[in-house]
């Protein structure tokens, strides 16, 4: 079936959704509270909520449910580290949803779901849809030993980001960097190699040191001709790539990946889909949620996921600027990517 604006408006859905499949989609009803609800407004759920208004002619009534008021970018969020950009530029108000499309927004958090049903935290609210759409973003595995207030993060964009960005800022001539890439899928694919380009580029400014990454693929998963090179020539005095490395201990008293020590140390931890999904029974059991590629509909009975960074699929993990920014000169101002709202 090709894809043109009446036949997404009967699937009422787009990549990264979760949808009941009780009867077609194609005019408002008053049997439900909506006829979509969208959990998670980040890049999936703000654009398939604002979509879904602006190509049902704003007849179908679209509710988006998000923890937050607003979304923060992971999108140019490398930026922040080395000080090219300030979080609150990369902050997306979702309540530009509301002004502009007419989308109901409502701040909470989507405690269950059901076909047809999404539960808000404490139980109090339950809202009713036609459709509905998960685009939850990721979760992190534990990890024995992994203090994230010691070792961020910083692979969702906000506090961690801050977080991170202040250690690097104590980072001195010598200094040794160190930072973990999880085996793939994770989100963002080429992010994590950035990331060391970024940090490294501040070393070479401070005079030199080292930047130590442990990565569990066996090589590059993303962009490898770009960052093959970057390691290799403007950064082979400082970055230590380490393949077919995955995290076998952590300390983080003594900021300590597999007995290797830094000043600064970023933990990019193994991925997951939330708990929600989980929970819903959407994977089956395994760390993510199964679905058909073509069209990223489940294979739960009930369900109807268009699912990116929680799918079971090899497709990367959206959340990435197109070209690798790791130079850390100053530049008038930077994109923000605020298209979806």
């Amino acid at each position: 079936m090709s894809i043109t604006r009446r036949n997404f408006i009967k699937a009422a859905g787009a990549t990264a959704a979760l949808a009941y499949l009780p009867g077609k989609v194609g005019a408002a009803t008053t049997d439900y509270d909506y006829d979509v609800v969208v959990v998670g407004g980040g890049f999936a759920g703000a654009t398939v909520a604002k979509y879904i208004r602006m190509w049902s002619g704003y007849t179908l009534k679209v509710a988006l449910v998000d923890a937050n008021p607003d979304h923060t970018s992971c999108v140019l969020s490398n930026l922040v580290l080395n000080g090219r950009m300030q979080l609150s530029e990369l902050k997306l108000p979702l309540v530009k949803l509301a002004n502009n499309h007419g989308v109901t927004v409502i701040v909470g958090t989507a405690e269950s779901v059901s076909p047809g049903q999404v539960t808000l935290a404490g139980g109090a609210t339950t809202l009713t849809c036609r459709r509905m759409v998960l685009a939850t973003g990721i979760s992190f595995e534990e990890l024995p030993g992994w203090d994230q207030k010691l070792m961020p993060h910083a692979w969702i964009a906000g506090p961690q980001t801050t977080l991170l960005r202040d250690k690097l800022r104590t980072l001195r001539k010598g200094d040794r960097f160190v930072m973990t890439i999880p085996l793939a899928p994770y989100r963002c694919p080429p992010g994590p190699y950035e990331r060391a380009c970024v940090v490294a580029d501040m070393l070479k400014r401070l005079g030199g040191g080292k930047v130590t990454v442990l990565d569990a693929n066996s090589d590059i998963v993303a962009e490898k001709h770009t960052f093959d090179t970057a390691f290799r020539t403007i950064y082979k005095d400082i970055i230590e790539y380490r393949p077919g490395t995955p995290i076998s201990s952590i300390d983080s008293a003594k900021l300590a990946v597999n007995g290797i020590q830094g000043r600064v140390v970023n933990i990019i931890a193994p991925h997951s889909a939330p708990a929600l999904l989980r929970e819903a029974g959407l994977t089956n059991g395994g760390k993510w949620a199964p679905v058909n590629p073509l069209t990223y509909e489940s294979t739960a009975a009930g369900f109807v996921v268009r699912a990116s960074t929680s799918s079971a699929t090899r497709a990367p993990r959206p959340c990435s600027p197109s070209r690798p920014t790791w130079r850390t000169r100053r530049r008038r101002s930077a994109p923000t990517p605020s298209c979806a709202i």
